[in-house]
Formats: structure tokens, sequence, C-alpha cells
């Protein structure tokens, strides 16, 4: 008798069961539930393609890819007549309800990310649609497409990363050009920069209100947004652990929050991202390399 020791590549057991499928048909669901609800608040905020067809002027910078999207001639051709818009606008709400519906349906995740980025690169163009709000949205868009478990738990990890990379890059900047030792020069006129075209046209709300007493309280201001950058800078630890993945929930939950509250920047887009935060053991074990090494 003897023991013999081949190195081979061997099937976690765990992806054998049910427990993968219904964790990333949830996930999926939850993904698309979410687009859904993101496309109606956009129709109510009047920037779906048609409700801003027949712009005048574009807005183009130096990005290669936006200017071939625009050389291309489809953004123009698109929102040259309301139909055409109208067509897109729907196509993309049919292919969000068709994949919630048939979260294992291979054809309608592509449809939905290639309508998806069409609407991203012709609202950058003319200006109705900002990238770095979309452009986690966009991501999160391709994590459907993968029907293994390996791809699909590797691809959600990745997401997570770039999550936190975000966050925590960010932090690092404010960090590298003193940005966060300056605050207390910077804060009044961030804060008017920032608020100043909604107190105008909403002198009466809430939030205008909001504003104003906040500009009053300098002290508050300086804690909350040195707060804000403790919380991105947090996220520095999820590169090195997933143990505190529920604190990072909480840090990036309270700073999109806040963001929203004392910076009006509503990066409501990226909300989708912290379901990566959230402890998915099927995920996790499915994204574990298999075992090399097995005793016969």
């Amino acid at each position: 008798m003897f023991f013999r020791v081949p190195i081979r590549f061997s099937m976690n057991p765990y992806l054998k069961n049910q427990d993968f499928e219904q964790t990333r048909t949830l996930i999926v669901r939850l993904f698309y539930g979410f687009a859904i609800l993101i496309w109606i608040f956009k129709y109510t905020n009047g920037v779906w393609l048609h409700q801003v067809a027949h712009p005048t002027l574009a807005y183009i910078t130096p990005e290669e890819v936006q200017w071939l999207w625009y050389s291309t001639g489809i953004p123009s051709w698109i929102l040259a007549t309301d139909l055409r818009a109208l067509t897109v606008d729907l196509l993309l709400l049919a292919s969000m309800l068709l994949a919630f519906c048939y979260p294992r349906q291979r054809w309608w995740p592509p449809l939905f990310s290639g309508l998806l980025c069409t609407y991203c690169l012709t609202g950058y163009l003319y200006y109705f649609a900002r990238g770095h709000n979309l452009s986690g949205f966009l991501l999160m868009s391709f994590l459907p497409w993968f029907q293994s478990h390996r791809r699909f738990a590797a691809y959600f990890q990745f997401m997570r990363y770039f999550l936190l990379y975000i966050l925590c890059s960010a932090a690092l900047w404010k960090l590298y050009n003193g940005v966060v030792w300056d605050y207390d020069n910077q804060l009044p006129f961030i804060l008017k920069m920032q608020h100043a075209e909604y107190v105008v046209h909403h002198p009466d709300a809430w939030r205008s209100h909001w504003v104003r007493w906040l500009l009053d309280q300098p002290a508050l201001n300086l804690i909350l947004l040195k707060g804000a950058w403790v919380l991105q800078l947090s996220c520095l630890v999820g590169f090195f652990t997933k143990k505190f993945d529920y604190f990072l929930l909480t840090a990036v939950v309270l700073f999109f929050i806040g963001d929203w509250l004392v910076m009006n920047l509503p990066f409501y887009e990226m909300y989708i991202l912290v379901i990566t935060l959230l402890p998915w053991q099927a995920v996790r074990l499915a994204a574990k390399p298999p075992s090399l090494i097995s005793v016969v």
C-alpha cells in the first residue's frame, strides 16, 4: 500500500449544489430591480433620450472614445427624431424587465449593457448624463453576463475592489494635494458653489434652509467634511481583509448620504455597488481557487 499524490484540479463541491444559483439569481434581480428604479427616476428628471431630443450643442472633450462615438453619427441620428430616441428608451426599459424576469437568460444582459452604453456615451456627449456617475453602474451591468460560477464570483469581487478603489483613491488624492487640510478656507466656497443653483430655484425648500444653516456652522461643516474623508480613507482596509466589510458597508452608505446632503452630489447610480460588501457566502466560496493537491 502506498500513497500517490497527483497534482490535479478538483472542483469545489459547493459549486455543485443549488445555493450558488439561488444567490446569483438574487444578485442579478437586485441589480435589475435597482436599474428599473433608476430608469424611472431618470424619467421623472426628464433625462430619457426622447426627453432631450434635438440638442443643439455637443460637449466634446479630447477623449478618444467620445470623439469616435461622435464621429459615427449614431448619437445625432438617434436624437434627430423623438421616435428613434423613444425606441431606444423603451428597448432599454424592456431589456431591464426581461433580464429581471429571466435572470438565467443569456441574451438580455448583453442587450441591456449595449443600450446602457449607448445612453451613457450619448448623455455624456450632450451633457445630460455624467460618466463618473454611471461608470460603476455600467461596469456592474456586465456581471449578469457570466454564467460560470467562478467567473461570476471573480467579477463580483472585482466590483467590490472597484468600489473601494473609487473611494480610497479620492481620499488619497485629497491627502496628496493637501485639500483635506485646507477645508477651513475652501468650505464656504464649496458649499455655495454646490448648492447655489438649487437655493436660487427653490429658496423655500427644506434643503435650502439646511444649506443656509450649515453655512452658519463652520465647526460642524469641518467635522462633516473631514469625517467624510475618514470614511473614504477607511476603504483602504478592504484591500487587505474582508473581516470588516460590515463596517465598510456602513461607512460607504454614510458617505453617500453625507455626500448628497452636504455636497449635493447624488451618485445614486453607484449605490448598487454596496451589495458587493454584503457577506454572500456562496459567492465567496466560488471565488476561492480549487484544491490543487489531493491525496489518492
